[in-house]
């Protein structure tokens, strides 16, 4: 994830780990 996010746009790091929190709650 910290691979993606440093490669991804300010914006897109931040899609992206709000994805991540989102799955992490929803799988949880």
């Amino acid at each position: 994830v910290q691979m993606l996010a440093q490669n991804a746009s300010p914006g897109g790091a931040a899609d992206l780990l709000a994805a991540t929190l989102f799955l992490d709650r929803v799988s949880a």
